[in-house]
C-alpha cells in the first residue's frame, strides 16, 4: 500500500499517515476511510500528520478526493499537519482548503520534528 496509516502514541491522540514515494487514488480514499475510523474510535480530541517526506509527486485527478474527505471529516479532528510537501502539493492543499476544508486547520512543516513542536504547543495554547 502506497499510504501507511496508524496511531502515532500510546494515549491515541495522533494519527501518523506515511506517504511511500508513489501511491495512487484508491491508497489516498482508503487513507482518508482509516483516518476517519481511527479519530471516531476515541472521544477526545486527534491531531493528524501526513508526512509526504518520501512521496513523489501525487497521482493525476487528486483534487477530485476533495469531496471524499469533506464527508468523511471527523469533528474531533484538532489539526492537520503536512510534512515535507514539495511545492506542487502545497499548492494543491491550498487549493483543498479553499473549495472543500473550509473550517478544518492545515498547517504545513519541513520537519517531523516540527509538527511535534506544533502539538504541543498547540496542547499548551488548549490548556491555558
Amino acid at each position: 500500500m502506497g499510504i501507511q496509516v496508524r496511531w502515532d502514541n500510546s494515549e491515541q491522540t495522533i494519527i501518523y499517515c506515511d506517504f511511500n514515494e508513489e501511491w495512487t487514488l484508491d491508497d489516498f480514499h482508503t487513507m482518508i476511510d482509516e483516518i476517519y475510523t481511527l479519530a471516531r474510535s476515541v472521544s477526545h480530541q486527534v491531531y493528524l500528520i501526513s508526512d509526504y517526506t518520501r512521496s513523489r509527486v501525487p497521482p493525476r485527478q487528486w483534487l477530485s478526493t476533495g469531496a471524499h474527505i469533506e464527508k468523511r471529516k471527523s469533528m474531533n479532528t484538532e489539526l492537520s499537519i503536512v510534512v515535507g510537501a514539495n511545492t506542487f502539493v502545497n499548492v494543491m492543499l491550498n487549493v483543498a482548503q479553499k473549495l472543500f476544508l473550509k473550517d478544518f486547520p492545515i498547517c504545513t512543516v519541513a520537519t517531523l520534528q516540527e509538527a511535534y513542536q506544533i502539538i504541543e504547543k498547540h496542547n499548551q495554547t488548549l490548556a491555558a
